[in-house]
């Protein structure tokens, strides 16, 4: 705001457009401010979501009773849609999804106002075709800021965003990208938009999917973000930032490819951006280790009649896994298994050397299965011992795939530490006895 009104005393044209549509800008700025304050408030007092949801759909509301709507879409040369009294709805809509989704990816040092620079700059770049030259300097303006805030911000960070700073930008990224891509004549091209905000927009959506599967509430928060998953691959806190500000620039670069292509090659370059996004999902979903959703179609091809439960049964058994893989010693694993057996509704899981008994059924009192073969020198196997009641037991089949899960988690985690080729505990103790015999009788004689 300080930086417009320095530029409307110097006289900058573009101002005068600014001005002239004062209405239209008012109802933005406000909508800003009341989301700042909330978001302040938020980050002292931690709002209720329901409070914060119900101030940014009154933001979005004064943006719209200022101007902004969604009554002519455009999706190509020719291709022009009213959609009268509708409009009003689903801007308020596109308001709060676009500024919950920025919200959603603001985990990360430098992550939230990289991604702020990308889709102004694309805002900034569409207005300027578009000769909207007062989106243009407002967003010119917002640039500046963002990447003054940035140095302070970057990995190690020294200030932060916070909920007031990340749901300002979202909200006036939501509306300055739709107006930015707005001509008089032609409605708003949806593509630019999309493809400026698609990254907070996919990651919003796979964070909702992804707590549905788990049945956790939408609005609590959790560590498996797209930019949590990146950061997991080994990647530092920078070069996780550049990745994802990489991709969200290509994305916008697709948007923008579209706008600027003439009739004849829209198709083609309407193809294109779509192929580079549908690229960017699969190698993110394939590297990223998003196994809710292989879960999905595990549940559909075995168990359709169940897909539901049995969704939730593998999306625990994984995090089950996961968890045992970052056990630093033997107690920390047989607590994690402490801990896995209270998340399946079993009595215990031990992890234990020695021989495992034949058990024909899986049901009774405690089954034993192998975790590994006995290793040379080794009298006994590792065995993965689970204690489960008769009557009051989870379903069979879920306590035989539980174990079998657990055990192969085990047995990697087994080998990564290297217990798996050394003698037994009885053995070893055996073996030092025996070594530690003929020194202390020389002790002794020595002292006689």
């Amino acid at each position: 705001m300080g930086a417009l009104a320095v530029a409307a005393l110097l006289g900058v044209p573009s101002m005068d457009m600014v001005l002239d549509r004062a209405k239209l800008f008012g109802g933005i700025f406000g909508g800003a401010t009341l989301l700042l304050a909330i978001g302040l408030a938020d980050d002292f007092l931690d709002l209720s979501p329901a409070l914060k949801l119900l101030a940014q759909v009154f933001a979005a509301m004064l943006a719209v009773s200022g101007g902004l709507s969604l009554r002519l879409i455009s999706f190509g040369p020719g291709m022009t849609v009213a959609l009268g009294w509708i409009g009003i709805p689903l801007a308020v809509l596109w308001i709060v999804a676009v500024t919950n989704a920025f919200n959603f990816i603001d985990g990360l040092d430098g992550l939230a106002p990289s991604i702020g620079i990308v889709g102004f700059g694309a805002t900034a770049i569409s207005a300027a075709i578009l000769a909207r030259t007062d989106v243009l300097l407002v967003s010119m303006v917002l640039i500046g800021a963002l990447f003054g805030f940035l140095r302070y911000n970057f990995a190690p960070a020294r200030i932060y965003l916070g909920d007031g700073g990340s749901l300002l930008i979202g909200y006036l990224l939501a509306t300055l990208s739709f107006e930015g891509a707005t001509s008089p004549t032609t409605g708003s091209l949806i593509y630019v938009p999309l493809f400026a905000l698609a990254l907070p927009l996919i990651d919003a959506a796979v964070a909702v999917v992804r707590r549905w599967l788990r049945h956790m509430p939408v609005w609590k928060g959790d560590h498996r973000h797209i930019h949590h998953r990146v950061l997991a691959t080994g990647l530092s806190k920078r070069e996780t930032v550049a990745v994802l500000a990489g991709t969200a620039g290509t994305l916008a670069a697709a948007g923008l490819l579209i706008l600027c292509a003439g009739q004849t090659s829209f198709g083609g370059s309407l193809i294109a951006a779509f192929g580079v996004v549908m690229l960017i999902a699969i190698i993110g979903v394939s590297r990223l280790d998003y196994y809710e959703f292989t879960a999905v179609r595990t549940a559909f091809r075995l168990h359709p009649e169940s897909w539901r439960q049995f969704i939730r049964e593998e999306i625990r058994l994984r995090d089950a896994e996961r968890e045992l893989a970052t056990a630093h010693d033997l107690n920390d694993l047989r607590t994690t298994l402490d801990r896995c057996a209270l998340a399946f509704g079993l009595d215990r899981i031990e992890i234990s050397r020695q021989r495992p008994r034949v058990r024909r059924s899986w049901h009774g009192e405690h089954f034993d299965i192998p975790v590994s073969e006995a290793a040379p020198g080794s009298s006994d196997d590792w065995i993965l011992r689970v204690w489960h009641g008769e009557y009051d037991s989870p379903r069979p089949e879920l306590v035989k795939r539980a174990a079998r899960a657990l055990s192969r988690s085990c047995g990697r985690w087994l080998r990564d530490y290297g217990l798996l080729g050394t003698a037994s505990w009885a053995d070893t103790r055996a073996s030092e006895r025996a070594e530690a015999w003929p020194s202390k009788v020389g002790h002794r004689l020595a002292k006689a």
